[in-house]
């Protein structure tokens, strides 16, 4: 039977009961979304608790419009006024909905820290354009009787809905300036961290990065949002939400409370509605967790140890106001009518953010009021959870790199507890250390002179121009030479391919520290990565299969040095023009005059054949052991350069890399870099040839960095000696 039937008078009686056979699939959706939700929270939780980050980040859930529309979704029940639910469940489910959609905004609220204006502005909108949706709906209903029973417990779950919101409004006012002032503190140490001297190897480098942690840690957005009163208040608000949900499912069950026909679930929905409760009653109890232990948190941050001390004030700091306060003193952004019609603009705007203001201060203060309730409490029932677990001078050797916000004094207490978080990241890179790389490194010269014979500069080629070098390309096109000379056996590529690997892990960490000014710096190593993923993969070089060339043909090493010469010659011909300028060639190009520089200064050392694989080998060692001298500093600028939102993941990520490298550094403090090269030099590849050589290099690489090439004709005339080539001899 369809949904209508055509009488034999042609007229249309509509079966009603078919009109309800698509309900039992949109109460699947419903339970699906739900779990999705369900899911999230769980995700966050489990993190926070493996991580040991009890503030629980928002990560898997946060306030972004695929999770607003996940949460509609799952939050239909509340808002469907077309169906009838009279079942005892299906009245529950209406409750269930609203109390799951406040749990989700109480683990919303650290993710505002991370956002910027414009997605706060977009999201919030969002959030309230749900939230009035709700209100309507559910008003809608109470008042005309289609929710009878828990009326009160369903009033109290939207008030709590939107105190939620204006808990998070008032949070968000304040993301902007919060990050300015702790942004001005971060800037400040990390000169100071930069000045201190390094060279005591991975001992002072762990002090450093133990320091940007702390300042990462306790800057982090997120957890200064969790650690804010409206923050707190929000919190209680959730758990007053999961209370209220508890005794409402005890009456359910245990009470028996029944609608009037007697049944629990009689709606459309049919079983559904049953699971749709139970998913969201389990995921009020899973996001509750979040909120709950971040009370704890708190609590503790505000009161010092054994709690003799609170930190706690009902007057609200001057960054809770100091937006708003901009707006009033800011002039109008428009042009409308006339002068009169200005003013009473601007005094009409100045009317509402002064109320703005008022309400800010009284949201502040009524949020502090509930925190000192909460601490008088604990005080009172659990002193146990106030007594102090380290020394004044443990803290004391924390604080100065603690950055926290005015009425936080005794954040340092709580972040000394947490300071050696970072020893299983240590540890984690100790246990897997490149033992591929350290073979190749302990090859490496005392002077590193690899570094200048990689490209003596004897091949004037058909472009008179010099490119600027970073520390990846040339140990790229090294590696690709002695794999077209190995005649041993995919082993020793293998292991080749392996420690070059591992050391460009933390060459790729110097460059990027040294491409500051973008531009030609930056088409090279571009032009690297390239070429390292063709050689890595593909064993091939310009295309070219280099498992095909040389001694596996029975060509002598010279021969194979021509013949990659010649190629790279060749494909440099047929792709650029003559008098093309360099900053605009194709990243193989650039690949390409590499190993033809190469490839002829290794020609032109002369070295026997049997000696030459081996003195490739020992170039690739000093050139990756001259980068990896820069690699503390390199760390140090990684950890200061990051934006706010990711400092915390980068310094993770270090302290791992200090890890692996520790043996590394070990074996470089008997390499001391060249006496008469500045520290600041170091990190600049061409600045080590030039104190190596004792002389400057024919064209500065700072001038081809900062993309201001000579004409083709002024180039010329400054190569105007013709050194001899491979067709020469």
């Amino acid at each position: 039977m369809g949904y209508c039937d055509e009488s034999p008078m042609d007229s249309i009686k509509c079966n009603r009961d078919s009109f309800s056979k698509p309900m039992p699939w949109i109460g699947i959706y419903i339970a699906a979304t739900s779990f999705i939700c369900l899911f999230a929270m769980a995700a966050n939780t489990v993190q926070g608790f493996c991580r040991r980050k009890f503030w629980f980040p928002s990560k898997f859930f946060a306030l972004n419009a695929a999770s607003l529309t996940v949460l509609g979704v799952a939050t239909k029940l509340a808002l469907d006024l077309n169906n009838p639910m009279p079942g005892s469940f299906d009245q529950f489910s209406k409750l269930s909905s609203v109390i799951f959609m406040a749990t989700s905004m109480a683990n919303f609220t650290p993710s505002l820290g991370a956002m910027n204006n414009k997605d706060v502005l977009l999201n919030m909108t969002a959030l309230v354009i749900l939230l009035i949706t709700l209100l309507v709906n559910v008003s809608i209903q109470l008042g005309t009787g289609l929710i009878f029973l828990f009326r009160v417990e369903l009033v109290l779950a939207v008030c709590f809905a939107f105190l939620l919101f204006w808990m998070m409004s008032c949070s968000a006012l304040v993301v902007p300036t919060t990050k300015m002032i702790l942004e001005r503190k971060y800037l400040e140490i990390s000169e100071m961290i930069a000045y201190e001297n390094l060279e005591g190897g991975g001992v002072k480098l762990r002090e450093a990065v133990i320091k940007y942690w702390l300042m990462a840690e306790s800057s982090n957005p997120q957890y200064v949002m969790v650690r804010s009163p409206a923050c707190f208040a929000s919190s209680v608000i959730s758990c007053l939400s999961a209370v209220v949900l508890c005794q409402a499912f005890i009456r359910l069950y245990l009470l028996r409370v029944q609608s009037e026909d007697g049944g629990h679930y009689s709606s459309d929905y049919q079983v559904l509605t049953y699971v749709i409760v139970w998913i969201q009653c389990l995921g009020v109890v899973i996001g509750t967790l979040a909120p709950l232990f971040r009370c704890f948190i708190v609590l503790k941050i505000k009161s010092s140890s054994g709690g003799r001390e609170c930190s706690c004030t009902f007057s609200p700091e001057i960054y809770w106001t100091e937006r708003l306060k901009k707006w009033k003193e800011s002039h109008l952004p428009f042009q409308i009518g006339g002068r009169c019609f200005m003013k009473a603009i601007k005094k009409f705007e100045d009317m509402v953010l002064c109320f703005c203001i008022k309400l800010q201060v009284l949201t502040v203060v009524f949020c502090k009021l509930v925190l000192i309730f909460f601490l008088a409490f604990i005080r009172l029932l659990l002193p146990c959870f106030l007594q102090p677990k380290l020394g004044d001078s443990e803290v004391h050797d924390v604080s100065r790199y603690v950055l926290h916000l005015e009425g936080e004094d005794l954040l340092p207490e709580v972040m000394a507890e947490n300071k050696n978080v970072l020893g299983k990241f240590f540890q984690k890179g100790i246990d897997q250390q490149p033992k591929q790389l350290l073979k190749l490194l302990e090859k490496m010269t005392a002077n590193f002179n690899g570094v200048t014979k990689f490209d003596s500069n004897n091949d004037i080629s058909r472009y008179p121009q010099v490119l600027p070098n970073c520390w990846k390309l040339p140990v790229i096109t090294l590696t690709s030479i002695v794999i077209a000379l190995l005649d041993s056996g995919v082993k020793e590529v293998e292991n080749l391919l392996s420690s070059v690997s591992q050391g460009l892990k933390y060459v790729s960490i110097v460059d990027e520290i040294l491409d500051t000014g973008g531009g030609l710096f930056k088409r090279v190593r571009d032009a690297a990565d390239e070429a390292w993923s063709d050689l890595h993969l593909y064993g091939k070089f310009l295309n070219k299969d280099l498992s095909q060339m040389g001694c596996k043909k029975g060509n002598t090493p010279n021969d194979v040095l021509i013949e990659l010469y010649e190629i790279a010659r060749a494909y440099i011909g047929k792709n650029v023009e003559l008098d093309k300028d360099c900053s605009r060639w194709p990243k193989k190009v650039i690949a390409a005059y590499s190993m033809q520089r190469i490839s002829n200064s290794v020609w032109a050392e002369k070295v026997e054949n049997e000696k030459l694989l081996e003195h490739i080998y020992v170039m690739i060692g000093d050139i990756l052991g001259a980068c990896l001298t820069n690699l503390p500093e390199a760390v140090t600028r990684k950890c200061s350069s990051v934006s706010i939102e990711k400092r915390e993941e980068t310094v993770q990520e270090m302290a791992h890399i200090i890890g692996e490298t520790e043996e590394i550094l070990k074996l470089l403090q008997n390499h001391p870099p060249p006496v008469n090269l500045e520290s600041k030099k170091r990190i600049d590849i061409d600045e080590w040839r030039r104190s190596l050589m004792g002389m400057s290099l024919s064209v500065s690489s700072s001038l081809s960095r900062s993309n201001t090439s000579a004409s083709a004709s002024a180039s010329a005339s400054a190569w105007s000696v013709a050194l001899p080539t491979f067709t020469d001899s």
